[in-house]
């Protein structure tokens, strides 16, 4: 019994220690910044090429007060390594001085992202049937990826398709019905000018690759077609 509850610990609870001020402050001041708003900075690259990314609680009362949003990154970050799905490497968890603010420090995935390929012309059809049935795979998987779009998924030198910026997800022990499927795919552009710029020959690849790898639940390329369009 003891065995089976360290176990449980081990896969949902990471271990959080506290980010002294000094630290933080000489990652910042050293680092490079990946992206803030005008609460603060929200993701650094740090000397050493670890990233170090911050998040805070944005309402009163959030669940995030009980198992904050850097928690759950560092349990997706788990999850999808027991599932062989290539991602970042979670190295601490850290609870900050200022309050409900969490952090995590980590090292990224190495790679190009999918807009990389599209952006710098080099995206051919062979890129757009694995991503097809990657994305296939990951649903057949529970993967609920509410952040899936083409500036979140990598190509790592290996030629895998791995996930980055994992924080919304959910995954679910079962496949993902046809209606979370949908949904998924409804946001996956960023706007009109980056679904131009895969191509349409590459996108109706995509979706036949992905139609075709979804063997467990059928999907219509003329459903996916449609959800994959909305902007």
């Amino acid at each position: 019994m003891l065995t089976l509850i360290k176990a449980f610990f081990t896969n949902w609870y990471q271990r959080s220690v506290l980010l002294p001020e000094t630290q933080l402050a000489d990652w910042l001041s050293k680092g490079e910044i990946l992206e803030q708003d005008h609460f603060g900075i929200k993701v650094v690259r740090l000397e050493s090429g670890d990233i170090l990314k911050i998040f805070r609680v944005k309402r009163t009362f959030s669940s995030a007060n009980v198992f904050s949003y850097a928690r759950s990154f560092c349990r997706n970050e788990k999850r999808l390594h027991q599932l062989n799905i290539p991602t970042i490497q979670v190295k601490q968890l850290f609870h900050l001085h200022v309050d409900r603010k969490t952090a995590v420090l980590y090292s990224p995935l190495q790679g190009v992202t999918v807009r990389e390929l599209f952006t710098q012309d080099t995206l051919a059809a062979e890129h757009a049937h694995t991503l097809g049935a990657f994305i296939a795979r990951l649903h057949d998987l529970g993967v609920y990826f509410r952040g899936l779009h083409s500036g979140n998924i990598v190509l790592t030198p290996q030629g895998q398709w791995g996930l980055i910026d994992i924080s919304e997800m959910t995954i679910f022990p079962w496949r993902l019905e046809r209606r979370r499927r949908k949904r998924n795919f409804a946001r996956y552009w960023r706007n009109a000018a980056e679904a131009e710029s895969f191509g349409l020959a590459n996108i109706k690849i995509l979706i036949s690759a992905y139609c075709a790898a979804s063997q467990h639940v059928k999907m219509q390329e003329a459903d996916v077609a449609r959800y994959l369009f909305r902007q």
